[in-house]
């Protein structure tokens, strides 16, 4: 006992003197382990539980038997919970009188497993020198159970044979019922599927006591440990070292490149390629290297994409750019300045504006602020990216939320401003999208009008027109039926033109449309809002990424966080010092 490190000894063997003291019971896989007798046993619990469907399931699964000790004894009680499910008695349902009587009879059958007792060494001699070893199977099967059994007999140097128990497995017949010849074979199956994989490799025991593959490689020119490598199970703490080594040993290559490590070195791992995938998936190192960013299931959309409230109510926002213009033509040349735009998206109905920044200074998003807010009206929220998009322009720009003129203009406005999370852009998607679609577009302005010198002119008119065509963008599949003409864009809620439209049920009439200008407006206002939630809102119902569970990041977890600027290599490491929930217990930042 001493080889063994302190920790790793049961609490009741810590103090134990084997030579004055009493061996105690020690549990183990969940039997009673007889130290003295060196056999197993069960201690079967006195609790009493209802005479009901869950009582018995109860009953049943408090029974821990891996080994099969008593499989015959368990089967007669899952037969009883087939009878009573195949009648639809409901979980707490008293049993009727007969299947009560049935319950009670096996119930006080229970206490005489407390006498039963199996060895755990399967022969009382050493298997490495017995002369023979023969693994023995039986199987049966009637209309209501299949049972298997394996037994080892081994024959020692004097001819005396030895029989022990292995395993024993038993499960109910499946229905429909079988024949019973089908269900004896069914029986057999169930017992040697594990053996499957090994009956294909010719196993052979090596003088070393060692499980070989004996193979078709015999008389090949290879070393032996390649003609006939080591069996090992995928199961086997050994394995799993083995695995870890070559892993190691080839700096971390994939799980193709470790296999075949491993076969090299003359082991055979059955069950080897998902051994291989769970060292690599395990590995830190490789997690540096090759590791996946976090994922989490998809949050649902906030209620200000799903309200309907007037344009720009809610507005995200980014600045993107730059562009060289020219600012004026001198004889010895032009001089050349740059110019930013900034991109604000109503996040409800989804239309666009945007605003040309002059100049590298808080005064200048001031004035494009104010001109948006006098256009549009005033917001009640701004939104943006923290990161490497806009306060990565912010800090060009030399302006921040802090700044007390622009705090006191947005306080002034009615109108706060709320960030994403730092290095989370994807959280901006919204306004993100739009950006990269404004640059198509200014893209291919540019090249059809072959413009090599930009004016301020020119790019703000060209803004213009890109901020024309994204509002004239469909929200929806565009239909092919022809009595549905109208395609639903941000433009017509902006700029109330649209025809033919058709009035929606209430307080108006079709003569309202020709007769009162500002029915007609409402009528076309209402008409939006209505396809609006109609048709648009279920476009968002749909997930198409993030759509399963991911476990939590936790307090205390060491990350590694992306810089897009660096080489993976040089990433810096993080460790998580506080979490924050979503309203659904999911950590997205």
């Amino acid at each position: 006992m001493t080889a063994f490190a302190p920790e790793d000894l049961a609490k009741d063997l810590k103090d134990l003197d084997f030579s004055a003291d009493p061996l105690p019971l020690q549990r183990s896989l969940g039997l009673i382990w007889n130290l003295e007798s060196d056999s197993f046993g069960f201690q079967v619990s006195q609790e009493e539980k209802p005479f009901t469907k869950r009582g018995i399931l109860s009953t049943v699964q408090s029974i821990y038997d891996p080994l099969g000790f008593v499989a015959p004894i368990t089967i007669q009680a899952k037969v009883l919970i087939r009878e009573l499910s195949s009648k639809e008695y409901d979980w707490d349902d008293p049993l009727p009188p007969d299947k009560q009587e049935s319950w009670k009879l096996w119930r006080e059958s229970l206490l005489e497993l407390e006498k039963l007792h199996f060895k755990r060494r399967y022969v009382p001699m050493p298997l490495v020198s017995s002369q023979s070893r023969e693994l023995c199977l039986f199987s049966d099967a009637s209309t209501q159970a299949i049972a298997a059994v394996a037994y080892l007999r081994v024959t020692n140097d004097e001819d005396q044979c030895h029989v022990g128990f292995v395993m024993g497995k038993a499960k109910l017949a499946p229905h429909p019922a079988h024949t019973v010849p089908r269900l004896d074979r069914n029986g057999g199956h169930n017992l040697l599927r594990d053996s499957f994989s090994l009956r294909k490799l010719n196993p052979f025991i090596d003088e070393d006591g060692l499980l070989r593959i004996g193979g078709r490689l015999t008389n090949a020119d290879l070393p032996r440990d390649e003609r006939h490598p080591v069996i090992l199970p995928k199961t086997h703490h050994i394995a799993s070292l083995i695995v870890r080594h070559y892993h190691e040993d080839i700096f971390h290559q994939g799980r193709h490149f470790t296999e075949g490590a491993v076969r090299s070195a003359g082991v055979w791992i059955v069950g080897g390629k998902r051994l291989v995938s769970s060292v690599i998936y395990n590995c830190v190192t490789c997690k540096k290297l090759r590791g996946r960013l976090m994922e989490q299931k998809m949050a649902p959309l906030p209620a200000d994409r799903l309200t309907s409230e007037p344009p720009f109510t809610h507005v995200g926002l980014d600045v993107f750019g730059p562009w060289s213009i020219v600012t004026r033509r001198t004889r010895g040349g032009s001089a050349e300045s740059k110019r930013w735009a900034v991109l604000f998206t109503c996040m409800s109905t989804r239309a666009t504006h945007i605003e040309v920044l002059e100049s590298m200074s808080t005064s200048s998003f001031i004035n494009a602020l104010r001109r948006f807010f006098a256009i549009r009206g005033s917001s009640k929220q701004l939104c943006s990216d923290r990161g490497t998009n806009f306060i990565g322009a912010c800090k060009e720009l030399k302006f921040n939320i802090s700044d007390p003129e622009l705090t006191s203009f947005l306080d002034k406005q009615g109108c706060s401003w709320t960030f994403n999370s730092p290095h989370s852009s994807h959280m901006g998607g919204c306004w993100e999208r739009l950006i990269g679609v404004a640059r198509h577009i200014l893209e291919g302005m540019l090249l059809r009008s072959d413009t090599k010198h930009l004016t301020h002119e020119v790019l703000t008119t060209l803004m213009a027109e890109v901020m024309a065509i994204l509002n004239a963008r469909p929200l929806i599949s565009v239909s092919t039926d022809p009595d549905n003409p109208s395609i639903l864009t941000p433009a017509m809620i902006l700029t109330q033109k649209i025809t033919p439209v058709t009035a929606p049920p209430g307080d108006f009439d079709h003569k309202d449309l020709h007769k009162s200008q500002w029915k007609q407006v409402q009528c076309l206002a209402e008409s939006f809002w209505k396809r609006w939630r109609q048709e648009y809102l279920v476009t968002l119902q749909k997930c198409h990424k993030w759509t399963d569970d991911k476990p939590n990041i936790q307090v205390d977890d060491v990350v590694l966080m992306k810089d897009s600027q660096a080489k993976r290599n040089d990433w810096p490491i993080g460790l998580v010092v506080k979490t924050l929930p979503s309203k659904d217990n999911k950590v997205r930042k």
